[in-house]
């Protein structure tokens, strides 16, 4: 009798069968040396959270000032410091990949803490993919929109920036020339 054990599943076979149980076995060690192993790295690991960006931003905007803790608590992800770009002003953070409701994805996380120094309390900016968000799905959020930064028609990553002004502090909302009627990032910046 001939017991093979590949990837957790055992097959037991009689002699009789010597031909197919060493074909069985050959094909069992070729699969067993061909299995593939999955993990994911820190860099590629991407967080799905069941809401939209609306709901996200009114979650950051639940504690009056941007926390490590209270950032990393509602984007479901440790943040990693980036020392190269950390002045006596800021602290950097960058984040990894969130997959919001639907087809929205923020791909890159920009979080900047103040220091003793600083006179800013800091802001956490959003970069955004997927799904386009509209400025009249915009102004169904926001109603009173100033725009408050213009193109100058040096690059096509330059955008036009409309700013909501909240009790909290102020949410800035990018449309880059390159996709000028899809939203391209969000910037929250606390007023304390």
């Amino acid at each position: 009798m001939l017991t093979i054990t590949v990837a957790g599943m055992t097959n037991i076979m009689t002699r009789s069968n010597n031909a197919t149980g060493n074909l069985l076995l050959l094909f069992a060690l070729v699969c067993s040396g061909c299995q593939s192993i999955a993990y994911t790295s820190k860099e590629n690991t991407m967080i799905k959270l069941n809401q939209s960006i609306w709901h996200l931003i009114d979650n950051i905007q639940t504690q009056p000032s941007l926390t490590l803790g209270h950032i990393e608590k509602k984007l479901a992800q440790s943040l990693a410091q980036e020392t190269q770009h950390s002045n006596e002003y800021f602290e950097f953070y960058k984040g990894q990949t969130i997959q919001l409701a639907g087809e929205t994805t923020v791909t890159q996380i920009d979080l900047r803490l103040p220091r003793q120094a600083a006179r800013s309390p800091g802001m956490l900016l959003m970069r955004l993919e997927g799904d386009c968000i509209t400025m009249p799905q915009l102004k169904q959020q926001y109603e009173n929109l100033q725009v408050t930064d213009i193109p100058r028609g040096k690059s096509l990553e330059e955008a036009t920036t409309y700013t909501a002004t909240t009790p909290w502090g102020e949410i800035d909302f990018g449309f880059q020339v390159k996709k000028p009627d899809c939203l391209a990032y969000v910037i929250l910046k606390p007023a304390k």
